[in-house]
C-alpha cells in the first residue's frame, strides 16, 4: 500500500482517539494513554536513512551531517534529504553510514561523545555483550527479601546461560528486607553448600550485600566479613546527607580489604529518589587506588551506575560488575538493560568483573 492508505489504516487503530497532524508521509495521532504516536512512511530503499533521521540523537545527526561527505544533506519532515532533494537512498542503517565512510555505529553510541571520531579511526569500541557475563554477583534469596530459593535462583542462572551466581542477601541491619544475622550466615552456606553439590558444573558463592551504615561503619566485623566470597557494599540509609558525609561514607568502605565492589553507587530510583549527593570524582578516583569494583545494577528501576559515570569510571581503569539484583528469578531478565546502559558508557568485556571465569573472580580478589 502506499503511504496514504497506511496512515488511513494508523487513523482508524483502536487505541488512537485522533488524528493531530498529518502531511503526505507522517502522522501524530493521540493515543487513549495520553501519549502520541508518530507514524513515518518511507520506501524501502530510503528505510535505513530515515531509521537514523528519526532515531537521533540530534546530536550525534549534526556531527553527521557536518561532515564533508554530507555536503548538501538536510533533514526535512523527518527524513534526510541528499543533494537531488530526494530522500537519501540508504535501504538499511549500515548503508546510510556506509555512504560517509563509516562503518555502522550502534544506536547505544550515537550520542557525539567521540564515536564518530573513532569510527574514522578505526578504532570503535568493542562493546560488551550479554554473552560475555558469565555470572552475576547480586542476586537475593529467601534468606533475606528474595521470593525464590537458593536452588532455583541457581537453576535459573543456569538456563540464562550463566556459570555462576553470588548469592548477596542483605546483612543484618537491614532489617526490613530480612537482613541476616551472623548466626544464619552458617546455615545458609551449609544451603549454598548442597545445592553446588546437586547442581554439578554450576558455582554458587557465599556473598553479601552489605549494609554501609550511616556513620561510615559496616554491617559485619573483618572476621565475619573474611569469611565470604564476594562483598558488595551498598547505602541503603542516610539518604539525605551532606555531600562530604555521604561521600566519606562511600570511601571507608573502599578501605575495608574485604568490600569488593559499592553496589548501586548513587543509591537512585528512577522517578522516585534522586541520587546521593555523593562526589563521583572522588568515588572513582577511590575505585581505582584500591581496585575496588562499581556495579552497574541492572534493575530498570535503578540503572546506576549510568552510562555517563560507567565511563568515566573505566577510563580510570576502575573495574565494573554488571549485576541483576534479582529477587526473583524472572529478575535474571534484567541483564540487557544493564548491557544496554554499559554500552551507551562504551564498557568492554575486559572492564567488567563478571566477564570473567569463576575461577578468575575469585584468583585476582580485589586487583
Amino acid at each position: 500500500p502506499g503511504a496514504a492508505a497506511v496512515l488511513d489504516a494508523f487513523s482508524t487503530l483502536s487505541d488512537i482517539t485522533s488524528v493531530k497532524e498529518r502531511s503526505a508521509s507522517t502522522a501524530v495521532g493521540a493515543t487513549r494513554s495520553g501519549t502520541s504516536c508518530h507514524v513515518i512512511v518511507t520506501p524501502p530503499s530510503n528505510w535505513g536513512a530515515a531509521l537514523v533521521a528519526t532515531t537521533g540523537s540530534r546530536a550525534h545527526l549534526s556531527r553527521l551531517l557536518a561532515l564533508p561527505e554530507a555536503a548538501g544533506w538536510r533533514i526535512e519532515a523527518e527524513l534526510i534529504i541528499g543533494e537531488s532533494d530526494r530522500p537519501l537512498a540508504a535501504p538499511t542503517e549500515a548503508a546510510f553510514y556506509g555512504l560517509l565512510g563509516l562503518p555502522e555505529l550502534p544506536p547505544v553510541l550515537r550520542e557525539d561523545r567521540g564515536e564518530i571520531e573513532a569510527a574514522q579511526a578505526g578504532t570503535p569500541p568493542e562493546l560488551i555483550s550479554a554473552t560475555d557475563i558469565l555470572g552475576d554477583l547480586h542476586v537475593h534469596s529467601k534468606w533475606s527479601d528474595g521470593r525464590h530459593s537458593i536452588d532455583a535462583m541457581a537453576r535459573a542462572g543456569r538456563e540464562h546461560g550463566l556459570s555462576y551466581l553470588v548469592i548477596a542477601d542483605h546483612s543484618q541491619s537491614s532489617v526490613i528486607a530480612g537482613g541476616l544475622s551472623v548466626g544464619e550466615l552458617a546455615a545458609q552456606r551449609e544451603e549454598i553448600a548442597a545445592v553446588n553439590d546437586r547442581l554439578d558444573g554450576f558455582h554458587i558463592l557465599a556473598g553479601i550485600e552489605l549494609d554501609i551504615k550511616p556513620d561510615g561503619s559496616l554491617d559485619y566485623d573483618d572476621a565475619v566479613l573474611a569469611t565470604f566470597d564476594f562483598v558488595t557494599a551498598s547505602v541503603h540509609s542516610g539518604f539525605g546527607q551532606s555531600e562530604e558525609r555521604v561521600t566519606q561514607r562511600v570511601l571507608s568502605a573502599m578501605r575495608s580489604p574485604h568490600v569488593d565492589a559499592i553496589g548501586h553507587p548513587t543509591g537512585r530510583l528512577l522517578s522516585r529518589r534522586e541520587p546521593l549527593a555523593l562526589d563521583m570524582d572522588a568515588v572513582i578516583e577511590a575505585a581505582a587506588n584500591t581496585g575496588t569494583a562499581l556495579e552497574i545494577n541492572a534493575n530498570p528501576d535503578r540503572l546506576d551506575l549510568n552510562d555517563e559515570f560507567a565511563r568515566q569510571a573505566i577510563e580510570a581503569g576502575v573495574q565494573l560488575a554488571i549485576n541483576t539484583d534479582a529477587h526473583a528469578v524472572e529478575h535474571l531478565a534484567f541483564l540487557e538493560y544493564g548491557i544496554a546502559t554499559a554500552q551507551r558508557g562504551w564498557v568492554r568485556p575486559r572492564d567488567v568483573l563478571n566477564a570473567r571465569p569463576v575461577e578468575a573472580l575469585l584468583a585476582a580478589g580485589r586487583d
